[in-house]
């Protein structure tokens, strides 16, 4: 609806959006607590053919650890560097963070705000986790 078709397309850097959407739906967590006793027990599924079983863990428990230290900025820089990022590419998203925040939560509500993006992401997954589940496990 907004005419963006690639990350290029947005108005602001698009490091900037997964902090500031993260941060936005913050409001929406009822109980954090089962939240994070969710993603602390949660079953990975083997269905991944493309990525191995210890890639797949590295990357998961480095996404975890950013969602439960509560999806800030300060977090997510970290999860960059965890992932390798230099400190130069670290500062520039920290940079634009600080300087398109504004901007991004503006493209956000503009866009029909977290709730709409979380409504959609919901049911995607309860379209595609059974199949996921179903395919691969043991014979599926």
């Amino acid at each position: 609806e907004l005419g963006l078709r690639a990350w290029e397309d947005l108005p602001v850097p698009a490091e900037v959006m997964l902090p500031t959407f993260n941060e936005l739906s913050q409001d929406l967590f009822k109980d954090f607590s089962t939240i994070t006793l969710a993603l602390n027990s949660a079953a990975i599924p083997k269905v991944f053919a493309h990525v191995s079983p210890q890639a797949f863990r590295k990357m998961w428990d480095t996404s975890r650890a950013y969602v439960l230290e509560g999806c800030s900025l300060e977090s997510y820089l970290a999860l960059l560097e965890s992932r390798g990022k230099t400190h130069k590419e670290i500062q520039t998203v920290r940079q634009h963070g600080e300087e398109y925040r504004e901007e991004a939560t503006a493209l956000i509500k503009t866009a029909g705000g977290i709730e709409r993006f979380i409504q959609a992401a919901v049911e995607r997954s309860v379209q595609v986790m059974p199949r996921l589940w179903r395919e691969g496990s043991p014979g599926g």
